[in-house]
């Protein structure tokens, strides 16, 4: 059969096309399959990466993808190979705020990609480089002992990356933002949103509303008791006030990626404000009680019994109970 130029043309771009799917099929099932990282698909075009830190999300376009949140130190550059195996290359990273698990690899990033964060993160990250360089030691360490797949390979980058990515320049985002923002991507329109001090000085919400999918970043820990960081910005009241305005934003049907824990929906937002509020009652009870702190970071409340985090619990009730003291 012979063909004329415009027939050849539109079944060379279909066989194009359809190559180019086959490929992005097979790259994203091979990460899944092969990855360092456990990843699961949440919503068309967006997969969830755990371990090594806080819950990693990534967004696939047709030649572009955006990573939410780097990791624990060390762990970025094997990080930036599995999010980019689902078929496209990355060209954005937002971090939800400053902590280590969040940031850690942001070094694997900021030379080539644009890295997006609160304000305030910026400074904070700044100030805890050295932090990142000390961590890098023990992240050789996991990937020395782990038998997944790149492990190896990835413990001699990192042991490379603990004598270059030593200033805070390498780890700070490139651009910041002080909340209430909205970006394009990959057809997504994605809303930055902040509402004050919470987990910390600097959440960041990020909501895909097209998609119906948001990373709250630490601002939720589903089931599993939350991590507390006064200095760092945690205030409960400003927590439950950042957590409510996840659920506004949320309807039943929401993909809600939450910094640590399984992927949920709206529910996880509200057992996180239902968390706060049993356990601040708790401390005005036990504030006028005139209970100490000691006793009450002892404190069982039964509907948080088998939450994951308990070594955090002392800290998070210790925190509560130091604000109600404070706004007796």
């Amino acid at each position: 059969m012979r063909l004329d130029r415009r027939e050849f043309l539109t079944m060379s771009a279909a066989s194009a096309a359809t190559a180019s799917f086959q490929w992005r099929a097979l790259a994203a099932s091979r990460a899944c399959a092969e990855g360092y990282f456990d990843s699961a698909k949440v919503a068309d075009r967006f997969f969830v990466l755990t371990g090594e830190g806080g819950n990693s999300l990534v967004l696939v376009g047709a030649d572009r993808s955006l990573l939410i949140d780097t990791k624990n130190s060390g762990f970025g550059g094997v990080l930036r190979r599995d999010a980019e195996a689902f078929g496209a290359p990355l060209k954005m990273v937002i971090n939800t705020h400053h902590h280590f698990d969040h940031t850690g690899g942001n070094a694997a990033f900021t030379t080539d990609i644009e890295v997006l964060a609160h304000d305030a993160a910026k400074v904070r990250i700044g100030d805890q480089a050295q932090g990142y360089v000390r961590n890098l030691t023990q992240a050789i360490r996991t990937l020395n002992e782990s038998k997944k797949p790149g492990a190896q390979e990835a413990a001699g980058e990192v042991e490379k990356l603990s004598h270059a990515a030593t200033t805070a320049a390498q780890y700070q985002p490139t651009r910041t933002t002080r909340g209430n923002e909205t970006i394009t991507f990959a057809d997504e329109r994605i809303e930055l949103v902040f509402v004050g001090s919470g987990h910390t000085d600097n959440d960041l919400i990020v909501f895909f509303p097209k998609s119906n999918v948001v990373h709250t970043g630490d601002l939720v820990f589903h089931k599993r008791h939350p991590y507390f960081d006064p200095p760092g910005g945690s205030n409960v009241k400003g927590w439950i006030k950042s957590v409510e305005r996840i659920v506004s934003l949320c309807e039943d049907k929401t993909v809600l990626v939450p910094g640590h824990g399984p992927v949920g929906d709206v529910k996880a937002a509200r057992a996180q404000i239902e968390y706060h509020t049993r356990v601040l009652e708790e401390a005005h009870k036990a504030v006028a009680a005139k209970r100490s702190r000691e006793e009450f970071q002892k404190t069982e409340i039964e509907e948080f019994k088998g939450y994951e985090g308990e070594r955090v619990k002392p800290i998070a009730f210790g925190a509560i109970f130091d604000e109600v003291m404070g706004g007796r």
